[in-house]
């Protein structure tokens, strides 16, 4: 007997946070089968720089996901050196509201990443941007 059945109802978190807010649809996985799992250590950049990035790797707890804003910007924020970086450091994947490149890498090294775009355009290292964990 299903839950429906037993008088239970089913609901996404989404549903059952009672919140306003829903991942983009336009935010899509980088290879087909990747996973994330795991705490969120939150990044706030800037569009077209990566260097809160950077920052964020060492600070990032082992086993957590990055989740980094960068407005949309259609830039390779993300690419083959900070997923090694962050392979390293134990991170678990990237949610990026942003661009990454190298995705032909990232794939053979396994990482989950979930982007909202690939890219080639290259980032300036001007925004230190601010990380907290949640």
């Amino acid at each position: 007997m299903n839950d429906l059945a037993r008088g239970h109802s089913s609901a996404t978190l989404l549903e059952a946070s009672k919140l306003g807010i829903a991942l983009s649809p336009e935010l899509r996985s980088l290879w087909a089968g990747a996973r994330l799992c795991g705490p969120a250590f939150t990044v706030q950049g800037a569009g077209g720089d990566n260097l809160a990035l950077h920052h964020a790797v060492p600070q990032a707890p082992p086993g957590s996901v990055l989740v980094a804003d960068l407005g949309g910007a259609r830039f390779g924020h993300w690419g083959e050196i900070l997923t090694v970086a962050a392979q390293q450091r134990g991170i678990a994947g990237l949610l990026i509201d942003g661009g990454v490149r190298d995705a032909d890498e990232i794939k053979g090294l396994g990482f989950p990443v979930f982007s909202r775009n690939n890219a080639i355009l290259g980032t300036r290292k001007d925004f230190r941007g601010f990380e907290r964990p949640v």
